[in-house]
């Protein structure tokens, strides 16, 4: 996040795909949506839309279904 900060996008970019790789072992789904999101968040200050609209919607993906598995709602 400290990179984002300063914007250095691609230590950003490197440290967030580490967060999304360890979030996919670890079977920490909410944590992978973050990472995502931010990750998606890169691709569009880069000028990429279209790489981050797939980054987008798998983490809003994800948050639904962690609300629903949070609610018991199917």
């Amino acid at each position: 996040i400290c990179d984002y900060i300063r914007a250095e996008l691609a230590a950003a970019a490197g440290g967030l795909e580490a967060v999304r790789n360890d979030a996919l072992r670890l079977q920490a789904p909410v944590l992978r949506a973050r990472a995502e999101r931010m990750l998606g968040l890169i691709a569009t200050i880069r000028g990429r839309p279209g790489d981050s609209l797939p980054l987008y919607r798998s983490a809003l993906a994800t948050f639904d279904a962690a609300k629903m598995m949070s609610t018991g709602r199917s």
